[in-house]
């Protein structure tokens, strides 16, 4: 899976025209073959930077979406920002849930609530 984060920050008189055009850019993303899936979001000690995260399924997907006009209109959002924070790609090659921090620790007692279901689930959303 590859995941591309883009940060920017907004000013308070085009952020919500700005957001409305991400999360039609959003829709868009959802719609093509290997994205897994978009989050937008606020940052919490700055609410006026704004992330935007697509998930892929594979390099290839993604590639084939760096040379679509879905790309472009990406990048040209953020024309319309106060200031370009930034735009990364993270590669993920394996995730583990909390069986993980278990065998870490070399514990294998959890509470309840992540007894053996929890140790294996992960967050596919964060």
């Amino acid at each position: 899976m590859i995941e591309l984060h883009l940060c920017i920050r907004l000013s308070r008189h085009n952020r919500r025209s700005l957001l409305e055009a991400f999360e039609f850019v959003a829709a868009w993303a959802r719609a093509e073959r290997g994205c897994l899936g978009v989050d937008l979001y606020w940052a919490a000690s700055d609410s006026y930077r704004f992330c935007y995260v697509e998930r892929w399924r594979s390099e290839d997907e993604l590639r084939a979406m760096l040379r679509s006009r879905h790309f472009s209109q990406l990048i040209a959002l953020t024309e319309l920002a106060l200031e370009f924070i930034g735009c990364e790609f993270k590669i993920i090659s394996e995730t583990r849930g909390l069986g993980f921090a278990a065998d870490v620790q070399g514990e294998a007692e959890f509470p309840d609530h992540l007894a053996e279901t929890g140790r294996q689930k992960t967050c596919n959303r964060c």
